[in-house]
C-alpha cells in the first residue's frame, strides 16, 4: 500500500497489518558491543542518531514513555514500534508496542511470541509527537532498541530498562 502526501493534505488509510514476520533487525548499529554483556558500549547507529528521542530514556517495566521527533519533522510514521534486545547474533525484536498517536487509543504492547491474530492500524502520523508507548512489563533489564515498525524511514532510539 502506498501513502501519497500532497502539499496541502494528508490522506490516511486504515487497514490492519499483521504483527508477524521476521524478529531479527539486521545491521542496526555500527557500534555493537565487542561481546555480550558489555551493555555500556551499546551505541545507536549514526544513521539514527537524533531521529527520535525517548523521554525518559531510562524507564521501568510498565512505565509510559514519550517519543518525540526533531523540529520540522515531516516524515510520516505509523502507530507501531518494535522493541529489540541485544543477542550474540545482533538485535532481536522481542515486543511490538502500539502508541496513542491515533485518535486517543491507549498504548499497548505484546510479545512477538504472542502475535497470532494481532496487528495494528496502518495510519499515517506526522509531526514532532509526542507519541506515547508503554515499556512492556515482561521486558528484561538493560539497553533496548526502540524503532518505528511501519514507517517509510525507520527511526530508532535506545531506552534503558531498570526495575
Amino acid at each position: 500500500m502506498k501513502h501519497l502526501i500532497g502539499a496541502g493534505a494528508v490522506v490516511l488509510s486504515v487497514v490492519v497489518v499483521a504483527g508477524c514476520g521476521s524478529t531479527r533487525t539486521e545491521n542496526v548499529t555500527n557500534d555493537l558491543p565487542a561481546q555480550q554483556g558489555q551493555e555500556a558500549d551499546i551505541e545507536l547507529d549514526r544513521k539514527w542518531r537524533g531521529s527520535m528521542d525517548v523521554m525518559p530514556d531510562t524507564a521501568a517495566p510498565g512505565q509510559e514513555v514519550a517519543l518525540t521527533y526533531p523540529p520540522g519533522h515531516r516524515d510520516v510514521r505509523g502507530v507501531a514500534f518494535s522493541l529489540s534486545t541485544w543477542a550474540p547474533e545482533g538485535w532481536t525484536i522481542t515486543h511490538y508496542l502500539i502508541s496513542d498517536a491515533h485518535g486517543g487509543s491507549q498504548p499497548t504492547w505484546w510479545s512477538v511470541e504472542d502475535d497470532e491474530g494481532r496487528g495494528w492500524h496502518d495510519v499515517g502520523v506526522s509531526g514532532p509527537g509526542p507519541d506515547h508507548v508503554v515499556i512492556p512489563t515482561a521486558v528484561t533489564e538493560g539497553t533496548h532498541l526502540l524503532c518505528t515498525a511501519n514507517a517509510l524511514h525507520e527511526k530508532c532510539a535506545l531506552v534503558r530498562v531498570r526495575r
